[in-house]
C-alpha cells in the first residue's frame, strides 16, 4: 500500500486536513493514551478499516478508535 495517496480509500500519509479530516489512534498493551500514526482518510468508514487493519498487524495494540478532527469526536 503506498504510504501518500489520494486514491479512494487509501490513507493519506500526513497530518488531517479538511479533505482527510479522519484519523486512528491507537494504544498500545499497558498505556493510557491513544497516540496517532500520521495517516489521515476521507472518511470515517475508510478510517476504521485502517484501524481494523493496524489492530490485526500489531501485536502490541490493545484498542483503536476514529476521531473526526475537525470535532474531536471519537466516530468509531
Amino acid at each position: 500500500m503506498e504510504r501518500y495517496t489520494d486514491k479512494p480509500g487509501q490513507p493519506y500519509g500526513g497530518e488531517a486536513t479538511p479533505e482527510h479530516p479522519f484519523v486512528v489512534e491507537a494504544r498500545s498493551r499497558g498505556e493510557g493514551e491513544y497516540t496517532r500514526n500520521g495517516l489521515s482518510y476521507a472518511t470515517a468508514e475508510d478510517a476504521s478499516a485502517g484501524g481494523r487493519d493496524l489492530f490485526m498487524r500489531w501485536f502490541g495494540c490493545e484498542s483503536y478508535r476514529v476521531v473526526d478532527t475537525r470535532t474531536g469526536e471519537v466516530v468509531a
